[in-house]
């Protein structure tokens, strides 16, 4: 089960990078950048971005440019979102400085479920609201 989990979250991580790396220009991200902000190795990025491609989650094109398809966008969104959730959780209910803030995110964003998410979007925000900035439903 540990070795599925820690897949998973491999996964999960890529499909945010990417995505977030995206955020604000465009959807062809470069190989070495995922390298850079995941701090993996180009060979690691090239094993992950073929499964992802198999599994119909990004497009590959020449010169190591990746493009996320409208189902790895949308799970990539899901990601980010639910990164944000537990961001703003432990900032505004635990007063969590920067840093700790995301190192803790980043390692409870693969624990919570969509339900756990709307909880903490719930406790943050006073309501479970579809509108709040974070919101996973």
């Amino acid at each position: 089960m540990a070795g599925k989990r820690g897949l998973r979250r491999g996964r999960e991580d890529y499909l945010r990078a990417i995505y977030e790396l995206g955020l604000g220009v465009n959807n062809n991200i470069k190989s070495v950048e995922i390298a850079r902000v995941l701090e993996v190795s180009k060979p690691s990025v090239s094993e992950m971005l073929r499964k992802l491609s198999a599994n119909g989650l990004v497009k590959l094109e020449p010169y190591s440019k990746v493009t996320l398809t409208q189902k790895g966008m949308k799970q990539g969104e899901i990601l980010h979102d639910k990164h944000l959730a537990v961001k703003n959780f432990l900032r505004k209910m635990l007063r969590y400085d920067e840093k700790m803030m995301n190192d803790e995110a980043h390692e409870l964003e693969h624990a919570f479920s969509h339900e756990a998410i709307g909880h903490l979007n719930n406790l943050v925000y006073g309501k479970a609201v579809k509108d709040a900035p974070c919101y996973v439903g």
